[in-house]
């Protein structure tokens, strides 16, 4: 139950520094330990997942705009750090 908590706390987390992203839309509301959030403009969801993988994240596309991230056992608070940090500066094409 304790790591259950974490989890969510670590997802919102996530959530927030994806929100503070120009080239986020909008993040669906974190109530577990999923994130779903959407990119704006004909930004493609494939584009978040090359470049987050390039930096040792990994992410799946939602449909063609939005990606998913999840919080789990094998995720540590230096992981999650990392993916704040990314997702709070990621550009398309910086990687």
């Amino acid at each position: 139950i304790d790591r259950m908590r974490w989890d969510h706390e670590a997802a919102s987390r996530i959530g927030q520094a994806a929100a503070q992203n120009d080239f986020v839309s909008h993040v669906d509301p974190v109530e577990t330990n999923i994130v779903i959030f959407h990119l704006a403009a004909d930004l493609a969801a494939t584009t978040v997942q090359k470049d987050a993988e390039a930096a040792g994240i990994l992410c799946f596309p939602f449909g063609p705009s939005a990606i998913r991230m999840v919080t789990h056992l094998d995720i540590q608070n230096d992981d999650v750090t990392r993916t704040c940090d990314f997702l709070a500066q990621w550009r398309p094409g910086q990687i």
